[in-house]
């Protein structure tokens, strides 16, 4: 095949792919469906918050941990205080908080130790200098 072929062909699709939409999503809804949170939905997203603190709480850190109960009580005023509605958006910000605190086990930076990072947002902001 030769790559001229393959470019006239693009050439007559490229119409045809610019007009394109979206395809519609059929039985599921993807917009607001409100800030309630459930301890399930914790645990789906991250399982071993299922456990007690009592048995997964590091002894270095034993105030840090939640389980999934007390985590879907405190993500749920924060949605509703925030107005953070969506589905993928509420997806989108307890996983990356599952991701961050180790299954919310802890809430403090614990490794590396980066200077900076004393609160529950444990993510690295890089700083930049602004020269005058």
């Amino acid at each position: 095949m030769k790559p001229v072929f393959f470019t006239n062909t693009l050439y007559l699709l490229l119409p045809v792919l610019a007009s394109a939409a979206p395809a519609p999503i059929i039985g599921r809804d993807i917009h607001s469906r409100g800030t309630s949170i459930t301890a399930q939905q914790i645990i789906a997203i991250a399982p071993s918050s299922a456990q007690s603190c009592t048995n997964r709480a590091d002894k270095n850190a034993p105030t840090e941990c939640a389980d999934a109960e007390k985590v879907a009580t405190n993500i749920a005023k924060s949605f509703d205080k925030y107005q953070v509605t969506s589905p993928a958006e509420q997806a989108a910000v307890i996983s990356l908080m599952a991701l961050e605190s180790v299954e919310f086990l802890y809430n403090r930076n614990k490794s590396p130790g980066v200077p900076g990072q004393g609160s529950m947002y444990l993510q690295s902001v890089p700083v930049e200098k602004c020269e005058k």
